[in-house]
């Protein structure tokens, strides 16, 4: 998932949607596939709203060209 706390996210547990959290993203995905790294599951251990986790996510992953 998001993996790092997005403000306002209190009532799931910290989590955020792909893209939407403080991690930095662009860096990690190039260095993920500066290594080979071609598959990405994601995940939300608690979301509010699993269709707008869905949706914010893959509108994230979407940029990843």
């Amino acid at each position: 998932g998001g993996g790092a706390e997005e403000p306002g996210a209190e009532d799931e547990d910290g989590w955020a949607d792909v893209g939407h959290g403080t991690l930095d993203w662009p860096s990690l995905i190039s260095t993920m596939r500066g290594i080979g790294v071609k598959l990405f599951v994601l995940e939300h251990d608690k979301p509010s709203d699993a269709s707008r986790f869905v949706r914010r996510s893959m509108a994230t992953l979407a940029t990843w060209n």
